[in-house]
């Protein structure tokens, strides 16, 4: 099965079932602005938890947008994060400062973005590419033009994301060819707000795409 992140995670029933289906890695979001932030101390107290009672390993993915460098990392080891992905307008040089065992960065694909901009970033840094909006740093559930994603998965393997459900999984598997999807909106009632049957469905289809 495609490895699949599901992020906004805020509460340990979201989290274990997530983990339940297959989740390949569970993101927490740092970006207050956001109506699935969570507070790092928070965050921290329920990744325990979740460690404590999941069957499975997983990736604990941390979100941050243009944090300073010494408070991001600083949040990593306070709640025990195994990734970082960077959402903003990171630099590579902010990117090699990260106190994480890995980092991912995130791109917004639309005006402005060019494929080319990928190659700034050394091969040890994921790359996930996101729909672009105005008004939101990422989670706005927007699909973007997915052959530019495949363009990019052509020169390193990529994470996709943006509008990520169990309606068009399939077609994003089959049209990209991504390394890992991440999905946030595709699996909510509202925002912010999981809904367990999408989450159920999402892998079904993950599950289903595997086997063709």
């Amino acid at each position: 099965m495609i490895p699949v992140k599901i992020c906004g995670i805020r509460c340990i029933e979201d989290a274990l079932l997530s983990l339940e289906e297959g989740a390949w890695a569970l993101g927490f979001i740092f970006h207050r602005p956001s109506p699935r932030f969570i507070e790092p101390a928070e965050a921290a107290e329920l990744l325990l938890e979740i460690r404590r009672q999941a069957a499975c390993d997983f990736r604990a993915v941390g979100v941050f947008v243009d944090w300073e460098l010494e408070e991001l990392n600083a949040v990593i080891e306070q709640v025990g994060l195994d990734v970082v992905q960077l959402h903003g307008q990171e630099t590579p040089a902010c990117a090699a400062g990260v106190a994480a065992g890995e980092v991912w960065k995130a791109f917004r694909v639309g005006p402005g973005f060019e494929p080319g901009l990928l190659d700034g970033f050394p091969p040890q840094v994921r790359i996930l590419l996101d729909g672009w909006s105005p008004v939101e740093a990422g989670g706005a559930g927007q699909v973007f033009d997915w052959s530019v994603a495949r363009a990019c998965q052509q020169m390193r393997p990529v994470i996709l994301a943006g509008g990520i459900d169990a309606e068009n999984l399939s077609a994003a598997i089959a049209e990209v060819h991504p390394f890992a999807v991440d999905v946030s909106s595709g699996v909510e009632s509202a925002p912010g707000v999981k809904d367990g049957e999408r989450i159920r469905q999402l892998f079904k289809e993950a599950r289903a795409c595997s086997k063709e």
